[in-house]
């Protein structure tokens, strides 16, 4: 589904503001996502928070909820299902291979050139992960 209509700040409010009187669940993982991307965008340079500071966000409260539910936290596997609605639709692995392969044609082996590159144009929609298993190969 991808960001759904959480595309800037302002819309993320909205929809913060709509979940807090339907959804407490809802709202409860959207002011996580929310204070994250502040927090991104305050920590770079105390910028404006743009659509990659909400998707990173995303992510990592994602990979939180992850964790906590490998630990058995109670509560985790609702946070997971609420998050998948916002989280942006990553690139498959076929793609990423293919990717990855040609880049390497084009730069070689030279690592920082190629993962700036991917980070630039696929920004979170790339499973960095992925890549770095990609490249050792």
């Amino acid at each position: 589904m991808g960001l759904g209509s959480l595309t800037d700040l302002k819309d993320l409010r909205k929809e913060l503001m709509l979940a807090k009187t339907t959804d407490k669940l809802k709202a409860s993982v959207l002011t996580m996502v929310l204070a994250e991307a502040l927090n991104i965008a305050k920590s770079d340079g105390n910028r404006e928070v743009t659509t990659n500071d909400i998707e990173g966000a995303l992510k990592r409260i994602n990979k939180m909820a992850e964790q906590s539910l490998a630990a058995g936290v109670a509560g985790a596997d609702k946070e997971l299902e609420c998050l998948k609605q916002y989280l942006p639709e990553m690139l498959s692995v076929e793609d990423t291979e293919s990717i990855v392969n040609a880049l390497l044609e084009v730069h070689g082996n030279n690592v920082g050139s190629i993962m700036k590159e991917l980070k630039t144009t696929y920004g979170s929609k790339i499973d960095m992960k992925l890549v770095s298993s990609i490249i050792k190969k």
